[in-house]
């Protein structure tokens, strides 16, 4: 289907109707995007869309609003967030680690270098909002949160999550 086309079809919204995060407002709409990692081009690329001009008008007052399949798209990587911030957390409390305990994240700086690195396909960005939004957890519970590149790691370690205690690699997780 050409690009024209598309732009048809991503017309009419669902703004003012309820989803699993509550009414759907264009501001909850930007709210979840942002919190998922989602940037406007990578939303834009999974919707078949050149460019995320799309998204961007989507989220301003006077223009039309997000479609359904957007929507739906936003809302399953905003799930995906919430899934792995929590298996990030729960993961280091069941370790029973004492406050103070150096917990390493992975964080990557750009997509070629998760495409190298990283575990499983797809952007980086809401990986890396994951492990934000766990690093800020962790740390107000009273870890020392440190953000890694994935090149300094062992193979083995570039996928996981770090518990040291004073600089030594006791408590791989």
């Amino acid at each position: 289907m050409e690009q024209t086309g598309k732009a048809n079809e991503y017309r009419e919204g669902v703004t003012g109707t309820t989803g699993p995060w509550g009414v759907r407002t264009k501001t909850l709409f930007r709210a979840l995007r942002d919190m998922a990692g989602l940037d406007g081009d990578t939303l834009a690329r999974m919707l078949g869309l050149n460019g995320p001009q799309w998204i961007h008008r989507w989220e301003r007052d006077g223009q039309k609003d997000p479609p359904l399949d957007a929507w739906r798209i936003v809302e399953s990587f905003a799930d995906l967030h919430r899934d792995q911030v929590d298996a990030i957390v729960r993961d280091v409390a069941g370790r029973d680690a004492p406050r103070g305990t150096r917990i390493d994240l992975i964080y990557y700086r750009s997509q070629a270098e998760y495409d190298a690195y990283g575990r499983d396909p797809g952007p980086y960005g809401p990986v890396d909002a994951a492990v934000l939004h766990a690093g800020l957890l962790l740390s107000q519970a009273g870890y020392d949160v440190a953000y890694v590149a994935p090149a300094g790691l062992p193979p083995v370690e570039r996928a996981a999550i770090r518990m040291t205690r004073d600089g030594d690699a006791a408590g791989k997780i």
